[in-house]
């Protein structure tokens, strides 16, 4: 009998990530070199909040896209079946067959994951080449789709959420509109595909700036829209639309997100002209998870200079210059433990790299476009700042 080591241990589960994935976060599926399932530690529906990475440089990673956690197909093994580490190798080493190895079993064993290395290897180049591709693709949509948007469905959506060219004072120029971009979704319960083409909200993504160098454009953020039958525009997964119309899922990232941000507004600079880029900008910086809030607190104070995370769980992966000393984030009024202790490490983490980040809700709704669309009604919007 052989006893495996540590290193074999892991070397097996990560080259099988799809199988790891299959037994210990079941009911899932695979999409876009990913399997997407349920979180499958905690009290969670949402079929797409959490993947395993099965190809590129995160493959045998998983991540829980509500809390922004992470870690190896091990660290699933030991959530999932709530051991402790020593637990959870006795739990790998069984779901390996290596258990009692004989040593010809063990040679047989090491050749099958030697093989699974190469081929994941191959899928992590051609997932790159596709990665590079579809950054490409996405940074033509944004260039080409550029220009004035004033009078289009996403002037009309965002003043649906009391969001205004007049408040703001000027259009940002990291938003843009497509009048039809194409889409294609599978809808995650019925199995239906969605393929057309729509109107939609287009926001660059972009990374930090390093050492002087231009920041990388990373995809894009779309928003599809769709018309109600009152004329109102509104996210084309809004439950006032016929089912017929109705799409599956609004919003789509096309390219990556990792650590990167929208540039949603540079603020106002000392004699009234746009801020400085943000490379070159010091003070404080308000960050919001969603482009709607973001472009909010815009709305009630043009002078900030805001940046959108995307979602909780980026927030944390964002890089900024170090010249920004104090970084207040905007959070929703969440309830659920998860989501407030994701937003704490987020906060911590910038605090560690920029000095000072404080955590700032707003006292009226589930977040800052809610207290702007009830205030702008009762055309009480300063009491909201």
């Amino acid at each position: 009998m052989t006893y495996p080591t540590f290193t074999q241990i892991i070397d097996g589960l990560q080259s099988r990530p799809q199988q790891v994935a299959e037994r210990y976060a079941p009911g899932g599926r695979v999409s876009g070199g990913r399997y997407w399932a349920c979180c499958p530690w905690r009290n969670d529906t949402t079929p797409n909040s959490f993947h395993v990475s099965l190809h590129g440089s995160y493959a045998g990673r998983y991540r829980d896209e509500a809390t922004g956690d992470m870690g190896d197909m091990l660290d699933l093994i030991q959530q999932a079946c709530n051991l402790d580490r020593r637990g959870a190798l006795e739990e790998a080493k069984a779901f390996l067959g290596m258990a009692g190895e004989t040593p010809q079993q063990q040679r047989l064993r090491d050749r099958q994951t030697k093989k699974a290395k190469q081929n994941q290897e191959q899928a992590t180049r051609d997932a790159h080449k596709k990665s590079v591709m579809r950054r490409k693709q996405a940074q033509a949509i944004y260039l080409s789709n550029r220009g004035d948007w004033a009078g289009s469905p996403v002037d009309h959506y965002l003043a649906g959420r009391a969001i205004t060219l007049a408040a703001m004072g000027r259009q940002p120029n990291t938003i843009c509109f497509a009048p039809k971009l194409k889409y294609y979704q599978t809808d995650k319960t019925t199995g239906e595909i969605f393929e057309g083409a729509y109107p939609a909200m287009v926001a660059a993504i972009y990374g930090a700036a390093v050492d002087g160098q231009r920041p990388e454009f990373m995809g894009i953020h779309q928003t599809f829209l769709s018309q109600l039958t009152d004329g109102r525009w509104v996210k084309a997964d809004h439950p006032d639309l016929p089912d017929d119309v109705r799409l599956p899922r609004a919003k789509i990232l096309m390219g990556s997100k990792k650590g990167g941000f929208i540039r949603l507004w540079t603020g106002i600079g000392p004699r009234g002209g746009k801020g400085a880029p943000l490379s070159r900008g010091a003070g404080v910086v308000w960050i919001t998870e969603g482009i709607e809030d973001g472009l909010s607190a815009v709305c009630l104070d043009p002078t900030r200079r805001v940046l959108a995370g995307i979602d909780l769980g980026n927030l944390r992966s964002m890089i900024l210059p170090k010249t920004i000393d104090r970084i207040i984030l905007i959070g929703d009024n969440d309830k659920d433990p998860k989501l407030l202790a994701a937003l704490d490490v987020a906060r911590a983490r910038f605090a560690d790299r920029h000095g000072t980040c404080i955590i700032w809700r707003s006292p009226h709704g589930h977040d800052l476009n809610d207290a702007l669309v009830k205030f702008s009604k009762n055309e009480g919007v300063s009491d909201a700042r």
